[in-house]
């Protein structure tokens, strides 16, 4: 019995939707343009809140250090390529982390809560009611 291939998806299917990202197969100025356009879109879209102008420069080195990486990957029979695509990529894994570090939500200082603000009226009333 020969299984229905139509319907059934690919076994590497889940992980290519899940990764949703633009990866060329050939090096143009289209090709960079739209790399950049889903790049720069995944990063911002991350962010929560307002982006900062560092948020947006190291966006903008991010995409470049990882075009340059594939660029120079795409020319895998030369050693210093994968040198500098090595390098490429290990730029952009700290401008990464860094990256993932401003994206931590810092907890908001807002005003004491109802039940921390009654707690400390009832502290106080109980220590005026003492010393009287």
């Amino acid at each position: 019995m020969v299984a229905d291939t139509r319907t059934s998806p690919r076994p590497d299917a889940a992980a290519r939707n899940q990764l949703a990202q633009y990866t060329p197969s050939s090096f143009s100025q289209h090709s960079r343009w739209r790399f950049g356009r889903n790049r720069k879109a995944a990063y911002l879209g991350r962010i929560v809140g307002e982006v900062t102008s560092w948020q947006v420069t190291t966006i903008a080195t991010m995409v470049a250090l990882e075009w340059a990486s594939l660029v120079a990957e795409s020319k895998h029979t030369d050693m210093i390529a994968m040198r500098e695509a090595r390098e490429n990529r290990r730029l952009l894994m700290r401008l990464l982390a860094d990256f993932e570090k401003t994206l931590l939500v810092k907890p908001a200082e807002t005003a004491p809560s109802l039940v921390r603000g009654l707690a400390d009226m009832a502290d106080a009333a109980n220590r005026g009611g003492r010393a009287a």
